[in-house]
């Protein structure tokens, strides 16, 4: 077929075929626009179609045939090695952006030489203590972290009335910052879920103590027995399910507390001389954001526990709370620290042998 033919054909067919779709579409006459677009479409067809007969009988053809020159064959570079395409990257094959880089499993440190990283792992159990005896926590002076700008105080973060999913939140911003605290936990039920929670907070570093199996002022201070029952019975729950020995611990209401004289007076002056003859040391707080009391943000937690620390004092003994509900105090923790860093602060946490302890006057 004539080029000028075969094109003037196929122009007709395209045109017949556009104005059937604008007259379907613009106009909304789908029939008509329908018939004109087929028979554009026939048309293009029958172009193709009388182009491709004309150029298939073999005696019309007048073309002088195409030369087609192959280029010269190169051979490919023998190969020495493995090809990097099929290469499974390993430690021994991946090239260092720099060569003076040396892969390395220390964790990631801020410049002051604070941790920021938190562990891949989480422990899930307590070491196992020795048939007849219970796993133990005392000083252990590596526990401190201090920042190059220490002023010299130190910051105990104390959590009570745990554990809970909270504690959970809590645990996880301390590990960013490698940073230890106590918990000073209430029930008896350590045996599952919750006992879970204390496992992995030994198991991580930090120290757990006796508040109360109960919390009811009306139940534990109305006698230095009801006291010592309801204590013990922490005490032997986390000896029973956790295997764990606590040596410290923290009254409910504190040392101070002035609600105990109503159930019995006097109280306080005998349990703040029996506890310590039964082996634990307790502890009272200097700063306290009074997070357990109204809902507070992150911010405003980490505002008053700021507007309460001393630089001058050697001890910050911060009491804070890990109950149920309490995401914002574990929240306040990426804002406390980084903060406290910043300003000198050292961070440890509290053992029977922290010096000073941090004890209130007793008013009954």
């Amino acid at each position: 077929m004539n080029a000028v033919l075969f094109g003037l054909g196929l122009a007709c067919g395209v045109a017949l075929a556009a104005a059937g779709a604008a007259i379907a579409y613009g106009k909304r006459n789908i029939l008509l626009g329908g018939v004109v677009f087929l028979v554009g479409i026939a048309v293009v067809l029958g172009v193709f179609v009388l182009n491709a007969r004309n150029n298939n009988d073999g005696p019309g053809k007048t073309e002088a045939p195409v030369l087609i020159t192959t280029p010269e064959p190169t051979q490919a570079p023998e190969e020495t090695g493995p090809r990097t395409g099929d290469m499974t990257p390993t430690p021994e094959n991946t090239p260092l952006e720099n060569p003076t880089d040396v892969p390395t499993d220390a964790p990631t440190a801020t410049p002051t030489g604070i941790p920021t990283e938190a562990p891949t792992e989480r422990p899930t159990s307590t070491p196992t203590p020795e048939p007849g005896q219970y796993l133990k926590v005392g000083y252990d002076p590596s526990t401190i972290v201090k920042p190059e700008n220490w002023n010299g105080s130190v910051i105990y973060l104390s959590f009570d009335d745990g554990p809970s999913y909270v504690t959970d939140k809590v645990l996880d911003n301390l590990a960013k910052y490698n940073i230890k605290a106590a918990f000073f936990v209430v029930g008896n039920d350590f045996g599952g879920a919750r006992g879970n929670y204390i496992r992995r907070a030994l198991s991580e570093g930090h120290n757990v103590g006796v508040h109360s199996q109960s919390h009811e002022y009306n139940i534990i201070y109305v006698s230095v027995d009801a006291f010592f029952k309801d204590f013990d019975m922490v005490r032997d729950s986390l000896r029973n399910h956790i295997g764990f020995d606590p040596n410290i611990s923290r009254f409910p209401g504190g040392a101070s507390n002035g609600v105990s004289k109503k159930y019995c007076a006097g109280i306080m002056t005998q349990l703040t001389k029996l506890v310590p003859e039964r082996g634990f040391q307790y502890f009272d707080w200097n700063v306290s954001p009074e997070d357990a009391m109204t809902h507070m943000t992150a911010e405003e937690i980490c505002e008053a526990v700021f507007k309460e620390l001393r630089s001058n004092r050697p001890a910050n003994v911060v009491l804070m709370h890990d109950y149920e509900g309490q995401d914002t105090t574990a929240e306040a923790l990426n804002l406390i620290i980084p903060r406290a860093f910043a300003e000198g602060y050292a961070f440890d946490r509290l053992t029977f042998e922290t010096t000073p302890a941090i004890q209130h006057g007793v008013i009954n």
